[in-house]
């Protein structure tokens, strides 16, 4: 069994770590899972990069209605805002798959030719926060990797990195080394706004309490996420930087019996963060869900996940 750690909290204060199965580093030498171990959390990347953006707009270095042409060259883009693109709004096409660029150059001369299609449903995709990523380091002059070690240092993140060590056991990235499983982001060096960031369960833990305790976002900006909403093609419900929310059929990642005023964020490595800001709940899942030569999870993988969700979701109410 691949490695796995589920920690959960309530209240701040009652904070439970459970880690099963066997983990693997570079998958020949085999030993216990541990919750200290680093996972690939993929596309939670994606609420960081939200955070970076909300603080320049605090800042007043950006604002949201600005148009992205602004600060990057998109020709296709000209009237698309920085929060259309946080919202998700408009299904971006590139001319190649960003996955299928051979180095940094190719990468973002594909990426900035980004085009608008018209689809009935809007689509969760990374091209979006690809750009954002772009813009962060136009408006700051400083690399991303830099804005996120930064930002990771603000918030007391010991163990959140871009390309960590190899010290460290890493998870869930298919036996890439320091580098993420998802390859357009290897391809830029281990970082684009979409995907990159590797974290653990306490981490991920602390960033949920943030949530929770308006350290992270402001009120009124958690009301504006709330606010907007938008349906993807399974019919679940989303918002900003793709953050699942409470959907009534359980689709979503949020847990059944969690209020309406949950978040959740999912990796495609197996990574989830889920926040119940009104019952004061964090909920982090860990899976090495990518192993090396397997690029797709089974459909076994989300069965068992969610039987293992709401295991963990319903003992959350019993503390």
């Amino acid at each position: 069994m691949p490695a796995n750690n589920f920690s959960f909290s309530k209240e701040k204060y009652n904070i439970q770590n459970m880690s099963i199965g066997i983990a693997h580093n570079t998958y020949k030498e085999f030993y216990h899972a541990s919750e200290k171990e680093l996972y690939d959390i993929a596309s939670i990347t994606k609420l960081f990069t939200l955070k970076l953006l909300y603080d320049l707009q605090e800042n007043k270095k950006l604002n949201f209605h600005d148009k992205i042409k602004k600060y990057v060259s998109t020709p296709y883009l000209q009237n698309t805002t920085i929060l259309d693109l946080i919202k998700m709004k408009d299904t971006l096409r590139t001319p190649k798959k960003l996955s299928d660029t051979k180095d940094k150059e190719e990468f973002l001369e594909i990426l900035m030719n980004a085009r608008i299609i018209k689809k009935e449903v809007p689509e969760y995709n990374d091209i979006g926060f690809c750009l954002l990523g772009i813009l962060i380091e136009e408006v700051t002059n400083k690399s991303l990797t830099t804005n996120f070690e930064e930002l990771f240092k603000a918030l007391n993140l010991k163990n959140t990195h871009i390309n960590p060590n190899q010290t460290y056991k890493i998870y869930g990235n298919g036996g890439h080394g320091c580098l993420p499983h998802d390859k357009k982001t290897r391809v830029t060096g281990g970082i684009t706004g979409a995907s990159g960031i590797f974290s653990n369960a306490y981490d991920l833990l602390q960033v949920g309490n943030l949530l929770i305790e308006k350290k992270f976002f402001k009120e009124e900006f958690l009301e504006e996420i709330f606010k907007y909403n938008f349906v993807d093609h399974k019919m679940r419900n989303r918002t900003y930087a793709g953050l699942y929310k409470y959907t009534e059929d359980y689709k979503c990642y949020v847990p059944k019996n969690y209020s309406r005023y949950s978040l959740a964020h999912q990796g495609y490595t197996g990574a989830t963060l889920i926040v119940d800001l009104e019952n004061k709940i964090v909920n982090v899942l860990l899976f090495d869900a990518i192993l090396p030569n397997i690029n797709e999870k089974s459909s076994k993988f989300f069965e068992g996940y969610y039987e293992l969700q709401e295991i963990i979701a319903n003992k959350t109410f019993l503390l």
